[in-house]
């Protein structure tokens, strides 16, 4: 059982590093590329590749080798993905609130995909450097049903049913997982900035 459990970490220690050579690779790109459009397409790429690798890391230094506690993994990806988007000039508070939850490997990854991509999107949209702004990530459990919120405090928008046929890689990623992994209901709305509701069941026993 001990070698197993080396085993499983090795395995684990050695996906997070792959996975961190390729986000140097792109960083690399990153420094050489020139053009607006193509260094943001290779920051978001850089991006989503740490927040897939951050869940291994997460395994790797954990005492559990299947499991990860959601809000050391949440709060984590979110203080990195405000160091990646958000300059020195912009001033950010994220109001955190994420019940004790255990979600297995797959799970963390789907849910950090998509905290990713609608968190992005409001540091992208929402945020400027003239203004306090304000993100807020909840998620509770209530019964059997995980209750996701994002908000921000931006300007909102005019037509938020352009959400659900939006062409851009991120919102098809976000409806991809919501609906085809999770098997999840996904609401936009605008509440004081634009808030995203997703609920799905937690068909996973917590430890």
């Amino acid at each position: 059982l001990d070698e197993k459990e080396i085993l499983l970490k090795e395995i684990h220690h050695r996906v997070k590093n792959n996975m961190e050579i390729i986000s140097s690779l792109l960083a690399m790109q990153l420094r050489r590329a020139t053009d607006e459009e193509v260094r943001y397409i290779l920051k978001q790429s850089k991006s989503r590749i740490n927040t897939m690798a951050l869940v291994h890391e997460f395994l790797y230094l954990g005492e559990n080798l299947a499991y990860i506690n959601l809000q050391d993994y949440i709060k984590k990806l979110v203080e990195d993905i405000k160091e990646l988007y958000i300059s020195q000039n912009t001033k950010l508070d994220v109001d955190l609130h994420i019940d004790k939850l255990i979600f297995s490997t797959n799970r963390c990854i789907q849910i950090g995909m998509v905290l990713h991509e609608l968190c992005v999107n409001a540091l992208k949209y929402a945020f400027k450097e003239d203004r306090e702004n304000l993100l807020c990530i909840h998620m509770k459990k209530i019964d059997d049903k995980i209750h996701v919120k994002i908000r921000d405090n931006g300007e909102g928008l005019e037509d938020v049913t352009s959400l659900y046929k939006s062409d851009s890689i991120g919102m098809q990623l976000i409806h991809s997982i919501v609906e085809d992994q999770l098997d999840a209901t996904i609401e936009f709305k605008n509440n004081n900035g634009l808030e995203c509701n997703i609920i799905f069941s937690k068909d996973e026993e917590e430890l």
